[in-house]
């Protein structure tokens, strides 16, 4: 998910060269840039995936999520998008077999708590101060307690900053 995004492009940039069978979804008309051999794009929403689109699957790269800086979303559709269809796509990965799910949160969960530290652990305490990083951190405490659950391998990466092509203006 989030193929066409930021990072979500720059994976699928990566992952195209290898010899993998790759399927991204795709929530807007595909344009030449997203036009990558090898890819079978799934033209749905995020909260019309269905079991049957993961079978076979050996991993889940989540990186769909809305909010993300300079752009705004409503706290509604943080918690639909960011929260609730993140848990439901870990579920429904679970359900088709799926044993690796990777996903992407955000520095900002940890709010004002960063400051106490120079390099922050991975364990460091979440304090989010703003809607979008609270919504993120909910997301990875229900994605961690379901795959600690299921035992599903979770990587929950929290992106500091990112440049480069294709960089939202």
């Amino acid at each position: 998910t989030g193929a066409t995004g930021f990072i979500g492009s720059h994976l699928i940039d990566k992952l195209s060269k290898k010899d993998l069978k790759i399927y991204a979804l795709n929530r807007k008309k595909i344009d030449d840039t997203f036009d990558k051999k090898g890819i079978n794009w799934l033209n749905k929403e995020l909260g019309d995936i269905k079991l049957s689109d993961l079978k076979n699957i050996d991993a889940v790269f989540h990186f769909a999520a809305v909010g993300v800086s300079p752009q705004e979303a409503s706290l509604e559709k943080l918690e639909s998008i960011n929260v609730y269809q993140s848990s439901r796509l870990i579920k429904l990965a679970n359900q088709a077999g799926v044993k690796r799910f990777i996903t992407a949160g955000t520095c900002l969960e940890y709010g004002r708590e960063a400051n106490r530290w120079d390099f922050i652990p991975p364990n460091a305490k979440l304090s989010p101060i703003c809607n979008y990083a609270l919504s993120k951190a909910k997301s990875f405490k229900l994605l961690n307690k379901f795959a600690l659950e299921n035992k599903i391998e979770l990587f929950y990466g929290r992106i500091f900053s990112a440049y480069g092509k294709g960089q939202y203006k």
